[in-house]
C-alpha cells in the first residue's frame, strides 16, 4: 500500500469511529426522548408506570449491549433500533387497552394529520395579534395559508388594530358589485377607511356573518349575533354584528363594547350640580312623564337606563317593555314585546302590564301609537314613565310629545320633566393645546373664561426631542372619549299650564328666569373647564337634529 494510500484509510477509519458514536447517541437522545413522554402519560392513565420504566430500562441496556456484541455495526444499529421501537410499541399497544378510547393513541396517517393540523392552528390563534371567539367565548379557528377566507381575516385584524386602540364604537362595510366601503366611528365622528376591493370586501362580510352564526345564503333579511374579539395588549371586546341587503347592496356593521358604553354612572354623565339637583326632583316626584330627547346616537340609552338606575328595584317595581333587552338592570323586570306581535297585541299586551300596577315604567323603543300614549295618559298620576324621544331641545320635545298624544292638554298636565343631551368628544388630556381666547368673541358666545384666561383645543400631536409626533394616548386623534352636555326642565303647574295652553314663548321666558341652562350653556360650561373646546360644541350643536 503506497504512503497515500495508508493516510486516506487511516482517515476514513478515524471518520467511521467517530461517526459510530454520534449514530449511538441520536438514536438513545430520540428513544429517551419518547421514553419521557411515555413515562408521563403511565404517570396520567396509571398504566403500570413502575413496571414499564423497568421495561424501557432494560430495552435501553439491551439495545447497548447488542451495539457492543455484534461487530458489524449496521447489523447492530438495526438490531438496537428494532429493540427500542419494539419497547415503544409494545407500550402503545398495551396502554391503548386500559385508557378511554378518545384517549387511544392510532398510526391512521389522517389522525397524524389532524393532531398536527390542530397543533399548527394552535399556534397560529397563539401568535395572532387579533383572536376571534365566538358567543361562548371559545377560541374560533384562524384561516391560514392557501384558505379564501384569510385574506378576509387579515382585512379584520388591521380593521380591529385601527379601531380599538381608538375606542371606536362601531365599524361598518359596505359592498355593491360596483364599489365598497369601509367606515369606522371614534367617539361619534366617521372615519373613512381604505376599503378592500368588492369581492374581497363580500369575503370579510361572509366571514363575519359566518363565524357569529348568521346564514351566509340570506342577504336581504336582518341577521344578528355575537362575536368577542381578543386583541394583544387591549383585552377581550365584545362584538354586536348586524347584517342586511338590498337587490344592489349588502352591508354588515359591528357594534365594539356596547353594553359597557350603555352602562354609565348617573355621576359621571357630565350633568351640572344644579342639573344633579333638578334630576333629582324628577326622581322624588310620583308619577308623571320624563321624556329623554336626543337625536340618535347622542347617548339617549344611556341616559334613559342611568335614569331608570337611580331608582330602587328592590323597594319598587321598575318595568321595562321593550322589542329587546339592551342592558339588564338588575332586580328589575323586563318584558318583551309579543313575537312579530301587531301593534295592537303590543299595545294589549302593555295595558296588561300596566295594571300589575309598577311604580316606574321605561319604555326603551318610545311610543308606537296613540293607543300607546292613551294608555299612558290614563296612568301618569300613578306610575313614572320614561320614554325616549327624537328631538333637538326640551320645547321640541314638549311638542313632539303633545303631537303623539292627540289632546295637548292631558298631555301636558301628565308631564314631569324634559332632559335633553348632546355628546360632546373629550380632549385627550395628554396632548392638548392652551392658548389665549379673544375675550369678545367669547363674550358673544355667552362663555365666561376662567380665572387665568385660558382655554383649550385639540392637537393630536406631542413634541418628543424636537420632533413633532402623533400622541401616544389618543393615537392622534385629539379626542378620547365622551361627556354629555344637558338641558334638564322639571315643569311646576305654571309650566303646564302654559304648555297646555300653547303659550310656548311664554314658557320658554318662565324655564329660563327658573334657572334652566340651555344645552350650549351647559356645553361651554364643559369648554371652560378644559374638558372639550369651541369647535367641538360648535360641530355638535349645528349639526342637524
Amino acid at each position: 500500500m503506497t504512503p497515500l494510500a495508508e493516510a486516506i484509510h487511516a482517515q476514513s477509519a478515524v471518520l467511521v469511529s467517530v461517526l459510530k458514536p454520534l449514530v449511538a447517541l441520536a438514536v438513545f437522545t430520540g428513544w429517551g426522548a419518547v421514553v419521557g413522554l411515555l413515562d408521563k402519560d403511565a404517570d396520567y392513565f396509571y398504566v403500570q408506570r413502575r413496571m414499564w420504566s423497568a421495561i424501557h430500562i432494560a430495552a435501553g441496556i439491551l439495545a447497548v449491549l447488542l451495539l457492543g456484541a455484534v461487530p458489524i455495526f449496521a447489523v447492530s444499529l438495526i438490531l438496537a433500533l428494532l429493540v427500542l421501537a419494539g419497547d415503544i410499541a409494545g407500550y402503545v399497544l398495551v396502554r391503548n387497552t386500559k385508557v378511554p378510547k378518545e384517549a387511544r393513541w392510532t398510526w391512521d396517517y389522517r389522525s397524524v394529520l389532524h393532531k398536527y393540523e390542530k397543533r399548527q392552528q394552535e399556534k397560529a390563534v397563539a401568535k395572532a395579534p387579533v383572536k376571534l371567539l365566538g358567543k361562548d367565548e371559545a377560541f374560533l379557528e384562524i384561516p391560514m395559508g392557501e384558505d379564501p377566507q384569510a385574506k378576509a381575516f387579515q382585512i379584520f385584524t388591521e380593521t380591529m388594530e385601527f379601531a380599538v386602540p381608538r375606542n371606536a364604537q362601531k365599524v361598518e362595510f359596505t359592498v355593491s358589485k360596483e364599489a365598497s366601503d369601509l367606515r369606522v366611528w371614534l367617539d361619534g365622528v366617521e372615519y373613512k377607511q381604505v376599503a378592500p376591493e368588492p369581492k374581497l370586501a363580500l369575503e370579510v362580510i361572509n366571514f363575519l356573518k359566518a363565524r357569529s352564526g348568521m346564514d351566509v345564503a340570506e342577504v336581504r333579511r336582518k341577521q344578528t349575533g355575537k362575536l368577542f374579539v381578543q386583541i394583544e395588549g387591549y383585552g377581550r371586546h365584545q362584538l354586536l354584528v348586524s347584517s342586511i341587503g338590498t337587490t344592489r347592496s349588502i352591508s354588515l356593521n359591528f357594534e365594539i363594547d356596547a353594553d359597557k358604553r350603555k352602562d354609565v354612572p348617573f355621576e359621571f354623565m357630565g350633568y351640572t350640580e344644579a342639573q344633579k339637583a333638578d334630576v333629582g326632583k324628577l326622581w322624588n316626584a310620583q308619577g308623571r312623564v320624563v321624556l329623554i330627547a336626543t337625536p340618535s346616537g347622542h347617548g339617549g340609552t344611556t341616559t334613559l337606563y342611568s335614569l331608570a338606575k337611580k331608582h330602587d328595584a328592590y323597594t319598587t317595581t321598575v318595568m321595562f317593555y321593550e322589542r329587546q333587552t339592551t342592558l339588564e338592570m338588575e332586580g328589575a323586570k323586563h318584558v318583551k314585546y309579543p313575537e312579530n306581535g301587531s301593534n295592537e297585541q303590543i299595545d294589549t299586551a302593555f295595558a296588561a302590564l300596566l295594571r300589575s300596577e309598577p311604580s316606574v315604567m321605561v319604555l326603551p323603543n318610545g311610543i308606537l301609537d296613540a293607543a300607546m300614549a292613551t294608555n299612558i295618559l290614563a296612568e301618569s298620576e300613578a306610575i313614572r314613565f320614561y320614554i325616549p324621544i327624537p328631538a333637538k331641545d326640551t320645547l321640541s320635545a314638549l311638542q313632539a310629545w303633545q303631537s303623539s298624544c292627540g289632546d295637548p292638554k292631558a298631555a301636558a298636565n301628565a308631564m314631569g320633566g324634559v332632559v335633553s343631551e348632546r355628546l360632546l368628544r373629550r380632549l385627550c388630556h395628554t396632548c392638548r393645546v392652551s392658548y389665549q381666547p379673544d375675550r369678545e368673541a367669547m363674550r358673544k358666545l355667552n362663555l365666561s373664561l376662567p380665572a387665568d384666561g385660558v382655554l383649550y383645543k385639540a392637537s393630536g400631536k406631542v413634541v418628543a426631542r424636537e420632533k413633532e409626533l402623533a400622541c401616544p394616548d389618543c393615537l392622534g386623534v385629539g379626542y378620547k372619549g365622551r361627556i354629555g352636555a344637558f338641558e334638564v326642565l322639571v315643569l311646576d303647574n305654571a309650566a303646564r299650564a302654559m304648555l297646555a295652553g300653547g303659550r310656548l314663548e311664554e314658557l320658554r321666558v318662565h324655564l329660563r328666569k327658573s334657572g334652566m341652562k340651555t344645552l350650549q350653556e351647559s356645553a361651554l360650561a364643559h369648554v371652560a373647564s378644559g374638558v372639550t373646546d369651541v369647535s367641538e360644541v360648535t360641530r355638535v350643536l349645528n349639526a342637524a337634529a
